[in-house]
């Protein structure tokens, strides 16, 4: 929601404003998006101020290589999609899949799903 508060009045603008006045809206939009993503995260995790801050200012590293590893990203998701892929997992893991099912029926803990009995 704070990208969407962010991004449709710069929207709207890139309408009505000239280029060169973008840009400074632009950069403006986007310590908004900072604000509102401290608030975000301050409410939602339940984080100290400082911890929020720091929460922030990292995520723009990130941000920042986006466009780095945009093309893996976009070719991996393209394998997992695959529903080749999806029938080697199906395959691969079934028997480990469908086992579990009774096991965990019994009464036993998710964690204690995947242990043999003793």
């Amino acid at each position: 929601m704070a990208w969407t508060a962010v991004a449709v009045p710069l929207a709207l603008a890139a309408w009505v404003a000239p280029p060169m006045v973008l840009l400074p809206l632009a950069v403006l939009a986007g310590l908004y998006f900072l604000v509102l993503m401290f608030f975000a995260v301050r409410t939602v995790a339940g984080a100290s101020n400082g911890a929020a801050a720091g929460t922030v200012a990292v995520s723009w590293i990130l941000l920042a290589a986006c466009p780095a590893l945009l093309g893996p990203l976009h070719l991996l998701s393209g394998w997992l999609a695959s529903p080749l892929f999806l029938l080697f997992v199906f395959y691969y893991l079934g028997n480990r899949i469908s086992g579990l099912a009774p096991v965990c029926a019994a009464g036993r803990t998710s964690g204690e799903c995947w242990k043999p009995r003793r």
